[in-house]
């Protein structure tokens, strides 16, 4: 049974707030049941939240709360690359105690269908409900990370917190909080996911599987199909690939930072929602920026190697584009009959330099034109 309204939790500190802009509007967008929308500032600035509450100030079926908690039950708490308010989907049940159930998303997904599919999922009398980690790797290369990495029940099936259905009733009956702190305490320093090792400590052998179409990593997809991930077979990606309700940019491959590996739609859908929120236009520059430099240094390795280069093997030209579509640089190869070889390399069509070469002499030219080096062989 679908509640009038759906309860859809987030936490965030300042640095993902755009991400999970995107993310609200992506779920505004494909859901037709009435929201409300609570992140837990884990240290959002008043500007953000002031753009952050306006994503639903003209939907009306959309509410938008920004909830505070007091951050100091965390710390001391394990979080390497992670900050702190990871840990606060621990106390989702207890921030609106009057809920019974609610759902809990990372900040870097993406809700391609209605929200309310995963929320009518039945839990089967279980805390919690949660997909298989499409990301997880052999214990034993696990271990060579830490050798003491906390152990799971040999039929446990390690999930991905990102994604999760909460019985907040239960959770609060049971007081599970209480055994969460418990365990991060207790297993600190063999954890290496920190509050997603928790959580499977805890729910070891006992939680609902979702199929992982609700939590779809699209990065992880190929070596998940050579079963070379823990749990998840071939079978189970087809499916759900092709039935994908919700993507996670899990991990270091993230749409706002590359287009590698985003071959399914997934990059230009990100985008798509991006640009309807008003972190858009900034999330776009910072893109522009970091692929500019990126291709820059591309291109100034490929010349390098080209000016230490004896004998062009090739013949033919190399395109080089920002966000693949902008002209930016060329390489072209030309051989004729005689053993003579010229490489011309241009930037926005602008002739860099030329290099000739046959059986006794190279010549290098500034802007093809200007001889500045000469090599005789003998």
């Amino acid at each position: 049974e679908t509640a009038d309204i759906i309860p859809v939790f987030f936490a965030c500190d300042e640095k993902y707030v755009p991400y999970v802009a995107t993310a609200i509007t992506s779920i505004c967008e494909n859901t037709f049941h009435p929201l409300s929308i609570c992140i837990i500032d884990g240290g959002i600035t008043d500007h953000s939240k002031k753009m952050l509450t306006g994503l639903a100030a003209k939907r009306e079926k959309v509410s938008l709360r920004i909830l505070s908690v007091d951050m100091r039950i965390f710390e001391g708490m394990k979080v390497n690359q992670l900050s702190l308010s990871s840990y606060c989907r621990f106390l989702i049940p207890w921030i609106v105690p009057e809920l019974e159930k609610a759902i809990y998303l990372d900040s870097d997904i993406m809700v391609l269908g209605d929200i309310s599919d995963l929320y009518r999922q039945n839990l089967h009398g279980k805390l919690l409900a949660a997909c298989p980690d499409m990301g997880r790797e052999p214990r034993e290369k696990l271990t060579g990370v830490n050798p003491n990495y906390v152990s799971f029940g040999e039929e446990h099936i390690y999930f991905n917190a990102g994604v999760l259905v909460i019985d907040c009733k239960k959770w609060r009956e049971q007081n599970v909080l209480k055994e969460l702190l418990k365990i991060e305490e207790k297993y600190r320093n063999d954890m290496i996911f920190m509050d997603q090792d928790v959580l499977n400590k805890y729910f070891d052998c006992n939680y609902t599987t979702l199929s992982i179409e609700y939590n779809f990593m699209p990065h992880m997809k190929e070596l998940c199909k050579s079963g070379k991930i823990e749990n998840i077979t071939p079978k189970m990606v087809d499916e759900a690939e092709n039935h994908c309700r919700i993507i996670h940019f899990a991990g270091p491959v993230k749409p706002w930072e590359s287009k590698w590996c985003f071959n399914n739609g997934e990059f230009e859908k990100f985008w798509y929602y991006t640009a309807k929120t008003p972190f858009g236009p900034g999330l776009a520059a910072n893109f522009v920026e970091k692929n500019i430099i990126s291709h820059i240094n591309r291109c100034v390795n490929d010349i390098r190697w080209s000016l230490s280069e004896q004998t062009a093997k090739v013949s033919g030209k190399k395109k080089y584009r920002f966000l693949g579509f902008l002209p930016f640089a060329s390489i072209k190869y030309q051989s004729n009959s005689s053993n003579k070889i010229k490489k011309l390399v241009k930037v926005f069509g602008i002739p860099l330099y030329s290099k000739v070469q046959n059986s006794g002499s190279v010549c290098y030219k500034l802007l093809g034109i200007f001889p500045v080096l000469k090599i005789n062989h003998k």
